[in-house]
C-alpha cells in the first residue's frame, strides 16, 4: 500500500463484494481483488446470500462513518506494536503507581529510551531460529508463537558511569579553582 486514502477505503468497501463471491467491479481506485482466481474447493466456499438480515447488519458496519474515518488513518506500512514496547519499557522504569519529581521522571524516561534502544531490535537467540509457545491471560487458554530472543545488555550503564565519572571530576576541579 502507497498510504493513499482513497484507495485503502476502496479496498475497505471491497469486503462487501467479496463476501458475496464477487471479486471485481469494486470501485474506480481497486477494481478488482488482489487473490488469484478461485477454483476447486475454494470457490466452493458458502458465500453469504444478499439482503439477508446478517449481511445488512455486515455491511452497515463496513459502511459506518466511524470506521470508514479510521480506515483511512490506517498507516500503510508499520503498525504501533514497538511503540508500545517503548511504553511498556518506560512503565517498567517509571511506574504510574509511584510519584516521581520532574528531575526523576526525566532521568527514568532517558534510561528507558537507552535500555529501549539498546535491545529493541535484538537477533534470536544462538544465531538460529528459535520459538517458543506462550499462554497469555488476554488470550483465555489460547497460545502465542513468540520468537527467542538473546537476553538483554546494559552496555549503556558503562557509558552513563563513565560520563558521571567525567562529570564529578570536573566539578571536582571547579571546587578546588573557586577555593
Amino acid at each position: 500500500m502507497d498510504g493513499n486514502k482513497s484507495v485503502m477505503l476502496d479496498k475497505w468497501r471491497s469486503i462487501v463484494n467479496h463476501i458475496h463471491n464477487k471479486h471485481d467491479g469494486h470501485g474506480d481506485l481497486f477494481p478488482t481483488c488482489l487473490h488469484n482466481k478461485l477454483v476447486g474447493c475454494e470457490n466452493k466456499k458458502k458465500w453469504l446470500k444478499p439482503g439477508s438480515a446478517a449481511v445488512a447488519r455486515f455491511c452497515d458496519l463496513v459502511h459506518s462513518r466511524q470506521v470508514t474515518k479510521y480506515i483511512q488513518q490506517l498507516s500503510p506500512l508499520n503498525q504501533t506494536s514497538e511503540l508500545e514496547c517503548l511504553h511498556s519499557v518506560l512503565n517498567h522504569f517509571a511506574p504510574k503507581l509511584i510519584g516521581f519529581s520532574y528531575y526523576g521522571t526525566i532521568c527514568r524516561a532517558f534510561l528507558a529510551a537507552l535500555h529501549f534502544e539498546e535491545n529493541s531490535r535484538k537477533p534470536q537467540a544462538n544465531g538460529q531460529l528459535r520459538y517458543q509457545i506462550s499462554f497469555p491471560k488476554y488470550k483465555c487458554g489460547e497460545y502465542s508463537v513468540k520468537e527467542v530472543k538473546v537476553e538483554n545488555t546494559y552496555c549503556y550503564v558503562d557509558s552513563l558511569m563513565d560520563l558521571v565519572e567525567v562529570f564529578a571530576e570536573n566539578i571536582k576541579m571547579n571546587d578546588k579553582s573557586g577555593l
